[in-house]
């Protein structure tokens, strides 16, 4: 069996991945379940966060590939870096997923290199607001720490969702406003049924990244 059930009943096959496989819905689901640095942090930080994080650290025109950067890890889960080295075979199963999710996204099949610059900082930001001091020597974040051209970025704070429940109704609302033109009908369609709290939880928005700029769109509830 090379096959995952994932709660819109779908199965995405590991082995085989294909686009007609891939539900954003899911992904909304998977990531906001699914916590960083395999939950060895502060609360409930989950990769549906990093996400919108990383989108808001791009210009306009990548945040959709941003805020999809991760989106394998809501059917693979979150392994640490250290650990996915270890184990080479993981890579070229998530490449493939990542393969699909890129045609289902209607993105590029390269990642843009400004998004793995993105990926860099929030991971900096993270280490530092949610990680025990040690985390700031690893050599990916003090890197970016001690760079002056990331100054500006490492003014963003980030901190933990009370729950799922409040990442999930975010990350849809991101998918909805940043999507492009050939998938807004089908978001739009998106109810959040997961959750009954989600005004509540797009409303915290501020909260959870108090320094985001207010310009942003996607952080603002829909009329």
């Amino acid at each position: 069996m090379t096959a995952a059930t994932t709660s819109s009943d779908l199965a995405v096959d590991f082995l085989r991945p294909s686009p007609t496989q891939i539900r954003f819905e899911d992904i909304a689901l998977g990531l906001s379940k699914c916590c960083r640095f395999a939950g060895q942090c502060r609360g409930h930080y989950s990769v549906a966060q990093h996400s919108v994080l990383v989108a808001l650290l791009l210009p306009e025109e990548l945040r959709w590939e941003g805020l999809l950067h991760d989106a394998t890890e809501a059917f693979m889960g979150d392994l640490s870096t250290p650990l996915k080295s270890m184990l080479p075979d993981y890579r070229k199963i998530e490449a493939r997923l990542d393969a699909a999710i890129r045609i289902r996204a209607g993105l590029p099949s390269a990642p843009h290199p400004a998004v793995k610059r993105a990926d860099q900082i929030a991971l900096a930001i993270e280490a530092r607001d949610l990680m025990p001091p040690s985390a700031l020597d690893w050599p990916e974040v003090r890197v970016v720490l001690e760079d002056p051209k990331c100054q500006r970025e490492l003014q963003r704070t980030v901190s933990p969702a009370q729950s799922w429940a409040q990442a999930y109704p975010l990350f849809i609302n991101a998918l909805q406003s940043l999507a492009p033109n050939h998938l807004h009908k089908e978001l739009a369609g998106l109810e959040d049924i997961q959750t009954t709290d989600s005004d509540v939880a797009v409303s915290e928005y501020l909260q959870i990244y108090p320094v985001a700029q207010r310009s942003d769109d996607f952080m603002r509830p829909r009329a």
